[in-house]
């Protein structure tokens, strides 16, 4: 998916560009939004209404994409393990 730039502003020695919105993740179990991540790998899972308050714009107007936050996926694995090893003992 490429961004699609809509406007360029120049400030001084700085370019602003304003783009449409990028990706958010959504923990599709509590409804956490992931803020940041990326290279320097610190993320943190925020409420929506904390994201919609940082950033200054509604979920509405951005493209969500469903994961799960790291307490939601280490409950779900705690849920499915013991049907795997059923599984796989089955075999």
């Amino acid at each position: 998916m490429s961004s699609k730039i809509l406007s360029v502003g120049h400030i001084g020695k700085h370019y602003i560009r304003t783009h449409e919105p990028s990706l958010v993740p959504v923990c599709s179990a509590c409804g956490l939004v992931r803020e940041g991540g990326g290279s320097s790998g610190q993320e943190r899972w925020i409420t929506k209404r904390t994201y919609v308050e940082s950033h200054g714009r509604t979920l509405a107007d951005s493209h969500l994409t469903h994961t799960y936050c790291p307490a939601c996926f280490t409950d779900f694995m705690e849920r499915v393990r013991p049907s795997s090893r059923s599984i796989a003992l089955a075999r």
